[in-house]
């Protein structure tokens, strides 16, 4: 009786692993070159050539940093100084540094762009960003919106911090669209009341040739302005409103009490209407 043979398929080939040596010296050439680049970085932090000999600042004056000199410039962090810096200059943006090689450092101070003048305990600037920063002794220079209507808004301020509240958050809003508008390029705002955010106004100062003085009003109204109430929402059409009024041309402005755009139709208030 003959045995029939049991097929078993095709014989598999025995799979080979990865050699070692294919492993092991790429391994060590990394960990050579490794090795040998923070040994050249090391050395060359240490290497008197690049020590920093001049610390030159841009965009600012009477700022002493020569704190910097000495320190190799390939030591020195960056980002951790800019910091430091700025925590004793909050009136700036930002402060930049960068290496000039071989021995020098440069260091940008960047302004913040003021936005309005802010009265609390003391006055402040609010920039663009809503950060407020130091306002100088003799605020009569600056030509800013004199914010009011904060000073229970704002608990502990100081400079270089940002506040991120309704209040200002609604200022911005009016100063950015106001700029958008070009009939308002010669007009200027003069202050602006948030102590409600609902019922904001401003006093809007503008020029003469927009004044009709054959109403014989009197003088100094002008300079003290013009009352717009605004209330807190769609800031942008409420500005469209009043640009058309404007307009329409010479109007009694002088004698102009408020305009109100708070309600769907605006409400002109003469002083002399009961």
């Amino acid at each position: 009786m003959r045995r029939s043979k049991i097929n078993l398929g095709p014989k598999t080939k025995k799979k080979r692993g990865i050699p070692l040596k294919f492993i092991v010296i790429p391994v060590a050439i990394l960990l050579a070159i490794t090795f040998i680049a923070a040994y050249t970085w090391n050395a060359l932090k240490n290497w008197d050539y690049f020590k920093t000999q001049d610390v030159v600042c841009k965009g600012v004056e009477g700022i002493d940093l020569s704190y910097l000199k000495g320190k190799n410039i390939l030591a020195i962090n960056l980002k951790k100084e800019s910091a430091y810096i700025q925590g004793f200059h909050p009136d700036y943006q930002a402060v930049k540094l960068a290496r000039v090689f071989p021995n020098r450092i440069f260091v940008y101070f960047v302004k913040r762009q003021p936005a309005a003048l802010i009265k609390l305990y003391k006055y402040f600037i609010l920039d663009k960003n809503g950060f407020l920063y130091n306002a100088p002794d003799d605020i009569r220079s600056l030509e800013l919106p004199l914010v009011t209507g904060l000073e229970n808004k704002i608990s502990s301020p100081s400079a270089g911090r940002r506040y991120n509240i309704k209040e200002t958050a609604l200022t911005l809003n009016i100063l950015r669209e106001f700029e958008k508008f070009r009939a308002f390029k010669n007009y200027r705002i003069k202050k602006i009341d948030v102590r409600q955010a609902a019922d904001a106004s401003l006093v809007l100062v503008f020029p003469a040739e927009a004044a009709d003085y054959s109403k014989g009003a009197k003088d100094g109204v002008a300079a003290e302005g013009l009352e717009i109430k605004l209330g807190g929402g769609n800031i942008r059409q409420k500005f469209a409103i009043l640009a058309g009024i404007l307009a329409r041309g010479k109007l009694d402005l002088l004698n102009i009490k408020y305009i109100d755009l708070r309600f769907d139709k605006p409400v002109v208030k003469y002083g002399n209407a009961k």
